[in-house]
């Protein structure tokens, strides 16, 4: 797989991959543990009450490789029972762990000009529409639909017009809410495969109004932990290594990330934090002719990002040689000693801060996880690529056991009411 590959897979899934992955965990037992509630986070919890099983090998079974099949282009898991899922065709909605959907498609709005999904409980929800305004090209709007009732009505407010962006109609803007107020929006203008060029927008309503922010360093997507302390990832460009960037005043000035002693890293993504305070950070480090040494180094922070401390290094043999731009990895920091990583089809997991680590599941026959949630229930939903595809490449799983194994998830079909 070559750097466009994954390019052009992140831009479609990078979103949908950061809703799922957000960590903000409960640390009590389960006994005492309350029903979960509503909510956009990865809830581990469930792998701390169960025991840490040897290699388990799930293939993904032949209906995967059946078409026609409708082309899923994210989805995301609320509850451990409600959920919603992105075809070309609708928008989708379940209440029962996807054994039955309905559509919960803003009326005209064609599913194609959807570019992004976020909820953050079962009730407060969010698209970004893009649309070509005229016949002219460049002439877009970008609109901001919201609605309060978990689909059954939307709200739609504009959040801005272009006569020159070129790249404003496709599929590839970045949402993040904080809560039911405050957001912030990317917008990408990339123009060449040299550049991505972007622009930022920030709304303390919900979405109605929004306000424009100075220009990010280059497009990608954003996670914010509290109203000023965010980080904002991007992936340009070919022949360029990932990136990670800062801010402490809400997005209106970023900085690089730097990390102390630092080796020379190819692929970086955004932190995963526990609460407020407490986050992990993975690297895939390289060594000096760009391949990958299979080596994931992890930082922590206690500060809210101010300072990362290296606290582990982890050695994954599948990565040792790989083009620099495969190995598609994400960290989860469950407890500061609990921690889940997710390196193409594997799924790893530490309970003394990285010193040991087990295989939680190996997903064969794929491209590798893209996004990952458990529930304290046992059940949840992974995002996966096919292998060696050229459409239709995302692939939704769900688990019923901690993630040990995955089975399909059921799909709607364009003619499900």
């Amino acid at each position: 797989m070559r750097k466009a590959r994954w390019f052009g897979y992140a831009c479609a899934l990078l979103c949908a991959s950061l809703l799922l992955l957000s960590c903000h965990i409960s640390l009590q037992s389960a006994e005492n543990m309350p029903p979960p509630a509503p909510s956009r986070i990865v809830s581990a919890t469930a792998i701390m009450r169960a025991p840490l099983p040897q290699i388990l090998t799930s293939g993904l079974p032949p209906t995967l490789l059946i078409e026609p099949a409708p082309e899923v282009r994210a989805a995301q898991l609320l509850t451990a029972k409600h959920g919603w899922l992105l075809t070309k065709q609708a928008l989708w909605w379940t209440d029962d762990n996807g054994d039955h959907w309905r559509t919960i498609t803003p009326m005209f709005v064609p599913a194609s000009t959807i570019a992004q999904v976020t909820f953050i409980d079962i009730a407060h929800g969010w698209l970004v529409v893009a649309a070509q305004l005229d016949t002219t090209p460049g002439h877009a709007e970008i609109r901001v639909l919201q609605t309060q009732n978990g689909g059954q009505s939307w709200q739609s407010f504009r959040a801005a017009t272009y006569t020159d962006c070129f790249s404003c109609t496709g599929l590839t803007h970045s949402l993040f809410f904080l809560n039911p107020e405050e957001g912030w929006l990317v917008i990408n203008r990339t123009e060449t495969m040299s550049s991505a060029p972007a622009e930022l927008f920030h709304t303390e309503d919900g979405g109605r109004t929004w306000h424009q922010l100075p220009a990010p360093p280059r497009f990608g997507a954003v996670r914010f932990i509290t109203p000023q302390v965010g980080w904002f990832f991007d992936s340009c460009c070919a022949a360029f290594s990932y990136k990670l960037w800062q801010t402490h005043d809400g997005g209106n000035s970023w900085e690089a990330l730097t990390l102390h002693d630092l080796r020379p890293y190819w692929a970086i993504g955004l932190p995963a934090f526990a609460d407020d305070s407490h986050g992990l950070l993975a690297v895939n480090l390289i060594d000096r002719q760009g391949s990958s040494t299979g080596q994931i180094a992890f930082y922590q922070t206690d500060d809210a990002g101010k300072n990362w401390i290296h606290t582990a290094t982890f050695s994954v043999p599948s990565l040792v040689g790989q083009q620099i731009d495969e190995g598609l990895l994400t960290g989860n920091i469950v407890t500061r000693s609990t921690w889940m990583l997710t390196v193409n089809q594997q799924l790893y997991l530490t309970a003394d801060a990285g010193r040991t680590w087990q295989v939680k599941a190996l997903v064969e026959h794929s491209g590798g996880f893209t996004a990952l949630q458990l529930f304290p229930d046992r059940s949840g939903w992974a995002l996966l690529l096919k292998d060696n595809c050229a459409s239709a490449c995302t692939v939704p799983m769900r688990t019923s056991d901690n993630g040990q194994t995955w089975q399909l998830l059921p799909l709607p079909t364009e003619h499900t009411p």
